[in-house]
């Protein structure tokens, strides 16, 4: 029987399809974290405006500062309750705070 050197043609397409399939996972896992870090910052900076909001409402200040571009806020009083939202990507994102009024 004659003895071959080297990989057989079997052994090399299998190595090649779990060396794509290694590579295509890490692409994925790649962009899943990007979107998530820009999901992140979006949230972040949305917070942020909110903080500033807060701030103004606390010290009572008349105007209250704009929101980023792309954010959309809205603000809704009622004699207990104001609430603060800020939306973004077309308002399928949001943060909404709540607060009483009452003087206990």
């Amino acid at each position: 029987m004659n003895k071959q050197k080297g990989f057989t043609l079997m052994e090399v397409l299998m190595s090649l399809m779990l060396m794509t399939t290694v590579v295509l996972m890490l692409v994925e896992q790649r962009l899943k974290t990007r979107d998530l870090i820009n999901h992140l910052i979006w949230r972040i900076h949305g917070s942020q405006f909110l903080d500033q909001v807060d701030e103004a409402l606390y010290i009572g200040e008349n105007r209250l500062p704009l929101p980023p571009s792309n954010y959309h806020f809205d603000i809704r009083q009622s004699q207990k309750k104001i609430i603060l939202n800020v939306t973004w990507f077309k308002k399928s994102q949001s943060i909404i705070r709540s607060y009483n009024l009452d003087a206990n």
